[in-house]
């Protein structure tokens, strides 16, 4: 698989590996941000902003992440259509209960399985020293 960047704030493809193939999945570049995935302390401080600055962030975890989304790209989706989309987090557990308590659809990728625990653990880390 080769990763293909549209621009750096835009869309993200993954094309298969062979000659003449085709582009299989663009996905949007929420939280990529020249390529690489931003620190924590780096969205820490965009949400703190975020809470600061707007009070519908304080009262409204869709709007917060529609904020910080918008932060990281250029790509527009109207509100109106994003509050239909699932919270992120609810995808990502629901996602983890079906792999880690249910045991089925495990990722067969080696490197994913240990970014996943290394995020886990930063994660763990950085809550509770704060």
């Amino acid at each position: 698989m080769e990763l293909l960047c549209a621009s750096p704030n835009a869309v993200l493809g993954v094309k298969d590996g062979e000659e003449g193939s085709r582009v299989v999945a663009w996905l949007p570049l929420i939280f990529l941000g020249g390529g690489r995935l931003p620190r924590m302390e780096k969205v820490k401080e965009i949400v703190e902003r975020l809470l600061r600055e707007d009070e519908r962030c304080r009262n409204d975890d869709k709007w917060l992440t529609y904020r910080v989304m918008r932060e990281f790209t250029r790509i527009f989706i109207p509100f109106t259509d994003f509050e239909n989309i699932p919270a992120f987090a609810t995808v990502k557990r629901v996602r983890a209960k079906i792999q880690n308590s249910e045991g089925r659809f495990l990722p067969t990728d080696l490197k994913v399985r240990i970014r996943r625990g290394l995020q886990e653990k930063e994660m763990r880390e950085l809550m509770r020293v704060k």
